[in-house]
């Protein structure tokens, strides 16, 4: 599921944005709406939107000053800058922010939608990518832990001579084995 707040002083264009995205893409998004900077930075402490649509002028705390907020909180959501205004100083300011798109208005409808189906996509595709890599991690780890289970009860039930004899030389696999493995393999390699 996506969160998506709409930070506008203005309802009519909220609820426009809203109904916009609603009848066009399909997917489980949770819409979540602020009136101004103050209020949107309280949402964004207690729901953490994973993509946010912020108007540039809004009263209390603007959208330059809301976005500057939400990033010295410690998350990183996409943010799209929607605007009535071109000037350059907001839009630098807005890069300068780390902003996904400065959309100006009137919205063009099917490249407003387009824009928000790839900052969906990418989260989507992020989080995939995180998943797949805790699994794999995870795996490394059992793998990891099996292995050195194995070489220890083959090292400490061993009678060839050769063998125990690279227990001698156990400092080659220091990255594999831990101080107390390593400490038991001579032990077990002494009292042979």
């Amino acid at each position: 599921m996506i969160t998506i707040l709409i930070a506008d002083d203005e309802e009519l264009i909220r609820q426009g944005i809203i109904a916009i995205l609603k009848s066009s893409i399909k997917s489980d998004i949770t819409y979540l709406q602020a009136e101004n900077g103050l209020e949107a930075l309280k949402i964004c402490k207690e729901q953490y939107p994973q993509i946010i649509v912020s108007d540039i002028r809004m009263p209390f705390c603007n959208g330059l000053q809301f976005i500057q907020k939400v990033k010295a909180i410690g998350y990183s959501p996409t943010i799209i800058v929607i605007s009535g205004y071109s000037e350059f100083e907001y839009a630098k300011q807005a890069i300068k922010y780390g902003v996904k798109d400065y959309v100006l208005k009137p919205i063009q409808k099917r490249q407003f939608i387009h824009l928000i189906e790839t900052c969906m996509n990418e989260i989507t595709d992020k989080k995939a990518a995180m998943h797949n890599e805790h699994v794999h991690n995870q795996t490394n780890a059992k793998a990891a832990k099996t292995v050195r289970k194995n070489l220890l009860t083959d090292l400490l039930n061993c009678k060839d001579e050769e063998k125990i004899q690279k227990i001698n030389n156990i400092e080659y696999c220091k990255e594999f084995l831990n101080d107390k493995f390593a400490l038991c393999c001579v032990i077990q390699y002494k009292i042979d």
